[in-house]
């Protein structure tokens, strides 16, 4: 008996050493996934996410200040040019600024007018500060400028720069336009009139005609509104027109040779539109001129 009760002890303790053996096993095993390890991969990605967070904003505030850099940029250009032409503006430079319109503005005047018409209203006691620059696209910005007078007045006027043959140029708003259209006569009629008083009373080669003028018809038509620009230099008899339409047809007269510059834009100058714009010109019924385009048409004769 006292045998059996010694191997019973015996056994019963070979249990529990087995037991001990395999809980250390089991301890020392890797966590399962979905217990103790999701909780330590999470901790772990927490630690990470306020580690990389600092790296995040940095990156942020570097795109936001590259966004600014490149705004900038955009703009340096068309401010550039602005302020070089109202300085030349200032310093009564007539041939610079008229070869830095662009091709529409400046085919709307010769130079001889350009400069007469400018010559009227410049004064030595106004100046011209470059506000800011709105692209409009890449290639048109528009400039806000401030005229400052002698007495301390100022006047906003908002007018436009345009990319075009590799440089910006100015371009006219319909303000500017009106502007010098106010300016009565012309260089040629002043030059007229000098000669005429000058004359002997007899002399009358220089007499305006006041017979044989022609019919004028301009038909303009896009698949857009467009801006539509009709001027002449020497004759004042016909109407100055800067509006925005889709399709009109203009009449009116005008001496035999006096110019005549018909212009229809998009109103973007988008480079890549297709507006299909064209202009007709036509003389006591004959055509005259025509031009078509899907950016920009131009008749000028």
């Amino acid at each position: 008996m006292g045998k059996v009760i010694l191997w019973a002890f015996a056994a019963l303790g070979a249990v529990f050493i087995g037991l001990f053996a395999l809980a250390l096993v089991f301890n020392a095993l890797p966590p399962v996934d979905g217990q103790g390890g999701s909780q330590a991969s999470g901790k772990s990605a927490k630690a990470e996410q306020r580690h990389s967070q600092p790296e995040t904003d940095r990156g942020k505030a570097g795109m936001r200040e590259a966004v600014k850099v490149a705004k900038a940029e955009e703009t340096d250009a068309p401010l550039t040019a602005a302020r070089n032409y109202y300085a030349n503006v200032e310093q009564y430079d007539w041939d610079y600024t008229y070869n830095h319109l662009d091709s529409t503005t400046q085919g709307t005047y010769t130079y001889d007018d350009w400069a007469y018409r400018n010559e009227s209203l410049a004064s030595s006691d106004i100046t011209y500060t470059i506000g800011n620059i709105d692209m409009i696209n890449p290639n048109k910005a528009g400039v806000n400028v401030t005229l400052t007078f002698g007495d301390g007045s100022t006047q906003a006027r908002y007018t436009y720069f345009v990319y075009e043959g590799s440089e910006w140029l100015h371009s006219f708003s319909e303000e500017e336009y009106n502007l010098l259209a106010s300016v009565g006569g012309s260089a040629s009629a002043t030059a007229a009139a000098s000669a005429s008083a000058s004359a002997p009373s007899d002399a009358t080669s220089l007499a305006a005609p006041t017979s044989g003028e022609v019919n004028v018809k301009v038909v303009v038509s896009a698949n857009k509104p467009v801006d539509v620009g009709i001027i002449s230099a020497k004759d004042m008899g016909v109407p100055m027109i800067t509006e925005q339409v889709q399709s009109k047809t203009y009449t009116f007269t005008k001496r035999p040779n006096a110019d005549l510059t018909v212009s229809a834009d998009d109103p973007n100058l988008d480079f890549n539109a297709n507006d299909d714009i064209h202009i007709e010109v036509y003389e006591n019924g004959q055509l005259k001129a025509e031009d078509s385009d899907d950016v920009t048409a131009l008749v000028q004769y």
